[in-house]
């Protein structure tokens, strides 16, 4: 719809008036003398038509004429004209119009517009509006109407963006560009008007509406058009996918941190359009890494969903430590797989690296060889967390190759070789011995062996032969006229032999210390030796350990139990082997203690109480000084009547292994880390030969030997590190033509 220019109106109206006019010259052109409505013929002059002759007082006519004319273009209603400000004559259609009121002749007349017109508002005006009358009724007023136009405007508020435009009933588009009062349309009184938006705003996107939006022109222009704009707001999302972590947190220009705790659909925030946004990672989820794609833009005029989140779970290496890797041709697996040879001790990360939440468990799948060697792993297995796993140790140990069996009754020592692969020992040859081995030591280096001798007071020596493992008796060495040797060992450092001297259970108890002579094996009494284990006789020392720092030697007191366990520090000076009671130098221990043995980790000490059938235990401290473990002396795990003899501990210190005599077993137990507290494996109590009594365990641990004294067999087993579990070898127990086997060390 286009709206009417009043400009035209006005022109349509003024040709409107010349033809009226012309058509009044056309009547008065008509004759001198013109025709009346009747026909009749009048006078032409300043009026035109026919009069009206009436008498007068002096006794003549008087002749009197009407005033009118022609309304044109009215359309509204209440339009009245005047005749010399009276003579009021409303007006409802165009057309002719007379005025009630006759003029005589000669009468000034003047038509004026008493009321415009209104509904619409029109403004009206006269033409050959006033004059006098002539002779003939005057016709020739025109009264000319046209509407009035008015604006419709209003003001705009709020815009931001660009691109608005308002229509006025449907049509005349407007463009805004900027807040503030516009004018929309021009239209004629009367007129209908209904604003809308046609477009609404872009750059940012906005939603504008427009109040007192409809309406009717009347008399005065429109102004109260309201057009409010506001910024649409538009959300921000995406999709999340790969999550199995916790805590990821998800947030939108640097605020709005918003959680996310499992894959799917979501919104992040909601912004303005014409808002930047930049979606990025707070916090990441416990072990994975989520990267954003598609993250940052600017919001335009819809919802952003294709934000795309991906999570993968972090991948980390496991790796650890090698250590004491003598031999070539170690392999390591991870899972089964992703072997690794490794060829000297020291650091190692196996090549694939695993998944957070993923299960490692690193084994050996080749052991060592060149010298054959046992490669155990600890903290092998877990599951993958946020880290590399770097904790993992692998220590190897050389096999024992040697087995050296002292035996009390045939005063003898037997070598035995042992089998790498089954643990099985192969008789090497038999060597006679001094009366009554009770104890058997080997140096470190594996070149002597040496035996207490009760029953002849003195040491016997023996060449080891490096290739075979054959014992070859070089000589002995006296602990002194009356001592009777009862226990016996080497120091870590291969310097001192040291023998306890029970002194036939009623002498003086004492610790002999000897130095070795590392080419023959021969032994020198140090100074100072022998050093007592009490301060009285009667003690009956039966057993003696050197701690693997050769910092500290224990002694146990087999025959006095509060003071069962005594302490001294070893002056491991190359030639001296000097040793000093500790401050507080003895212990109680529980009844009868008959072996002392030290944690290859060098941490705690533990007895063997023969008549209590316990197991008491304590932590070294500084100077190595001796404090009770909690729950010390332990109980539990021994059957009726026990009687615990000989200890032996795993190279790993986790599992603790003791002989029981009187029921044939080997009695486990794992010990704790931390605190040394000592618990029963009830599962694995392991019946051996008749009189369980000697034990050890082969270096590299995967081997245990037990000797028992009623049968003269050995018992063979192999060990799971793990576990601590003990399998027979077949063949075990194992006759060797010995009647009691006092002692059994390994090289």
């Amino acid at each position: 719809m286009h709206l009417t220019d009043p400009r035209h109106a006005r022109l349509v109206t003024l040709r409107a008036l010349a033809l009226a006019m012309c058509a009044s010259a056309m009547v008065a052109a008509c004759g001198p003398a013109g025709l009346d409505s009747a026909g009749d013929t009048i006078n032409s002059g300043n009026g035109s038509g026919n009069g009206s002759i009436s008498g007068s007082s002096s006794g003549g006519s008087v002749t009197s004429y009407t005033v009118g004319g022609t309304v044109i273009g009215v359309s509204g209603s209440g339009l009245v004209l005047a005749n010399n400000a009276g003579d009021a004559l409303p007006i409802s259609g165009n057309g002719g119009f007379t005025f009630s009121n006759s003029l005589a002749g000669g009468a000034a007349y003047a038509v004026t517009i008493q009321s415009q017109p209104i509904d619409p508002s029109q403004i009206c005006t006269v033409m050959n509006g006033a004059g006098k009358v002539s002779t003939v009724n005057v016709n020739s007023v025109i009264v000319s109407c046209t509407t009035n136009f008015y604006t419709v405007g209003g003001v705009v508020s709020g815009l931001s963006g660009s691109g608005l435009v308002l229509q006025t009933n449907g049509g005349n588009n407007v463009a805004v560009t900027s807040n503030g009062s516009y004018t929309l349309a021009t239209l004629a009184s009367g007129s209908n008007y209904t604003i809308t938006v046609m477009t609404q705003p872009t750059s940012p996107s906005q939603t504008c509406t427009v109040a007192n939006d409809t309406g009717m022109l009347t008399s005065a222009n429109v102004s109260n058009i309201a057009v409010t704009c506001t910024t649409n707001n538009y959300t921000v999302g995406g999709s999340v996918t790969g999550l199995s972590g916790t805590g990821l947190v998800v947030q939108t220009n640097g605020a709005n941190g918003f959680p996310v705790s499992a894959s799917g659909s979501y919104t992040f925030a909601t912004l303005p359009s014409g808002a930047a946004y930049s979606v990025t990672i707070l916090s990441q989820p416990s072990s994975q890494t989520c990267a954003v794609a598609n993250g940052s833009g600017t919001i335009i005029s819809a919802d952003i969903t294709l934000v795309a989140i991906s999570c993968t779970s972090n991948s980390h290496t496991v790796g650890g430590t090698v250590s004491g890797l003598a031999g070539s041709g170690l392999v390591l697996q991870d899972n089964g797989g992703d072997s690794l040879a490794v060829s000297a001790s020291g650091a190692f990360t196996f090549a694939t690296p695993l998944v957070s939440g993923a299960a490692y468990a690193v084994t050996v799948q080749t052991q060592p060889s060149s010298p054959p060697q046992y490669c155990s792993v600890t903290n092998g297995t877990g599951t993958m967390a946020s880290a590399n796993v770097s904790n993992v140790t692998v220590t190897c140990r050389t096999d024992g190759r040697y087995a050296f069996v002292s035996d009390y009754y045939a005063n003898s020592v037997t070598a035995f070789s042992i089998e790498t692969i089954s643990g099985n020992l192969a008789l090497v040859n038999s060597a006679p011995s001094d009366p009554n081995p009770t104890a058997i030591a080997v140096t470190p280096n594996g070149a002597f062996v040496y035996t207490a001798n009760a029953g002849a007071a003195d040491i016997s020596i023996y060449a080891v032969n490096a290739a075979t493992g054959a014992l070859t008796g070089v000589g002995t060495q006296s602990t002194g006229a009356g001592s009777t040797p009862s226990g016996i060992t080497v120091d870590p450092s291969g310097q001192f032999v040291l023998a306890t001297d029970s002194a036939g259970g009623t002498g003086l108890g004492t610790v002999l210390v000897f130095l070795i002579d590392p080419t023959n094996g021969a032994l020198t009494q140090v100074a100072g030796s022998p050093f007592a284990t009490a301060p009285f006789p009667g003690t009956s020392p039966s057993s003696v350990a050197v701690d693997p720092s050769d910092r500290y030697v224990f002694a146990t007191n087999q025959y006095h139990p509060p003071l069962g366990l005594a302490g001294y520090t070893l002056n491991a000076t190359p030639g001296s082997g000097d040793l000093t009671q500790f401050s507080t130098w003895q212990v109680p221990t529980g009844n009868n203690p008959v072996w002392v043995t030290v944690d290859p980790l060098d941490r705690f000490v533990y007895v063997s109480n023969n008549t209590d059938a316990t197991l008491s235990g304590w932590t070294i401290g500084a100077g190595g000084a001796l404090t009770a473990i909690t729950g010390s002396p332990f109980a539990g795990g021994f059957a009726g009547g026990a009687n615990p003899e000989i200890i032996a501990i795993d190279p790993t210190g986790q599992f603790l292994y003791v002989t029981d005599s009187l029921n044939d077993q080997i009695v486990a137990f794992t010990i704790d880390q931390t605190t040394g507290a000592l618990t029963p494996m009830a599962s694995l109590l392991t019946v051996v030969g008749d009189g369980a009594f000697a034990l050890a365990i082969d270096p590299s641990g995967q081997f245990v030997y037990e000797g028992n004294s009623y049968d003269g067999t050995i018992s063979m087993f192999t060990r799971n590190p793990t576990t601590g579990v003990l399998t027979a070898v077949p063949g075990s127990p194992r006759a060797y033509g010995g009647s009691w086997p006092s002692g059994i060390v390994i090289e």
